[in-house]
């Protein structure tokens, strides 16, 4: 079947998946054996054990790392975080060294990684800043990367298998109804002979057009923030500060449905069909993408059934797997969820699967348009980030 699946059965590595004796001083940042393999930087060698040490330290400051879609995100924290990995020594060493540390805080914690995309674009292609987009060839770029320090693996897997493998696990996902899921990721998804997870609302399957924020980003492109926040009546703000604006207000997502009159190129029942076809698999992601932190229970309960079943329809099977809109949910919205029979939701929280992990509270975390060591070394930030953070 088409998307087979890099797990125990069929891993592909491009390197072997040795684990030193060390690993577990190496990752908390104790000290370690001389540098194996030496490499000089400004006249001094960076080891292991110096990398690892500086990765305890970027854990601290882990939540700064990019952040769900239509959420503020720090770019001061960001800068000073990349800092913080040049002075590691990553640039030095390369993606070697990381995928070392990586691979050994993964054997010894049993740590998990789901990534979350939105838009994979084409090369040249623009974004108006609120919908997260990632180039093509970045996103190729991405996998090969995942692949050279773990296994990419189904989503469901990620819960069911809980044994200590010496390879990180991985899996992928997508949000939204974007065409370019099944024009530009599926063929590479194939290629790589990978399998993910698309979180849908099936817009499409009920004549809707874009959501709000698909709206907005067409707009900042078009006419720019300045232009935006004017005809909107509210002051000039950055580009994700004028979303987390709009995200919280209902009223400004209405006076935007009427400033665009643009038409959503979102996935029909034949994409749908498609992608399920591929052996991807498909989950909901609720069909109006309301916030759901203010609702009471009864609309929550809608929000999260309504076009549903509809979906299910297309797919052919049950769909029970969840994404929450905006990344957002509480114990509360988790309870109403796992009432209506999913078996596991997803949020926004940028951070790693773990033992004991809520399965209706479970974090994804978003590259972004990011590839090369810094790609490798944010995934080992996040797989070491503490659970807390």
């Amino acid at each position: 079947m088409p998307g087979q699946v890099h797990g125990e059965g069929a891993q592909r590595s491009r390197f072997p998946p040795a684990v030193p004796s060390s690993a577990l001083s190496l990752v908390d940042g104790s000290p370690g054996n001389s540098c194996e393999h030496p490499r000089h930087r400004l006249g001094r060698c960076v080891d292991g054990a110096e990398i690892a040490s500086n990765v305890a330290r970027a854990m601290r400051t882990a939540e700064l790392l990019p952040t769900p879609v239509l959420a503020v995100r720090n770019p001061k924290g960001e800068a000073s975080m990349r800092r913080l990995l040049r002075r590691s020594g990553y640039h030095a060493l390369g993606a070697t060294a990381v995928r070392r540390v990586v691979t050994a805080a993964a054997a010894v914690r049993g740590r998990r990684l789901v990534l979350v995309f939105h838009r994979i674009i084409e090369e040249g292609d623009r974004s108006g800043g609120i919908v997260p987009a990632v180039p093509r060839e970045v996103f190729r770029r991405q996998l090969e990367q995942i692949l050279e320090v773990g296994d990419i693996v189904p989503l469901t897997s990620m819960l069911t298998e809980t044994s200590v493998r010496a390879r990180p696990r991985f899996a992928l996902t997508f949000d939204d109804d974007y065409v370019s899921h099944h024009d530009i990721a599926l063929p590479i998804l194939r290629e790589q002979d990978v399998t993910a997870t698309f979180f849908l609302a099936g817009r499409s399957l009920h004549g809707l057009g874009p959501h709000w924020f698909e709206k907005l980003d067409t707009l900042i492109l078009s006419r720019g923030v300045p232009d935006v926040a004017r005809r909107l009546g509210i002051p000039e703000l950055d580009t994700e500060a004028l979303a987390k604006l709009c995200e919280d207000d209902p009223g400004l997502q209405q006076q935007i449905e009427v400033e665009d009159a643009s038409v959503a190129q979102h996935l029909t029942a034949d994409h749908i069909t498609a992608l399920a076809d591929a052996g991807m698999t498909i989950g909901f992601h609720t069909l109006h993408h309301r916030l759901l932190t203010g609702l009471p229970d009864h609309a929550i309960d809608s929000a999260v059934t309504e076009g549903r079943a509809d979906l299910e329809d297309v797919v052919g099977n049950r769909v029970d797997l969840f994404a929450y809109p905006h990344g957002k949910a509480d114990d509360r919205i988790a309870e109403r969820v796992r009432r209506a029979g999913y078996v596991s939701a997803w949020t926004g929280r940028p951070r790693a699967i773990t033992r004991g992990d809520d399965p209706h509270l479970l974090g994804r975390w978003e590259a972004g348009p990011v590839h090369g060591t810094d790609f490798v070394a944010r995934i080992a930030v996040m797989l070491n980030r503490s659970a807390g953070a």
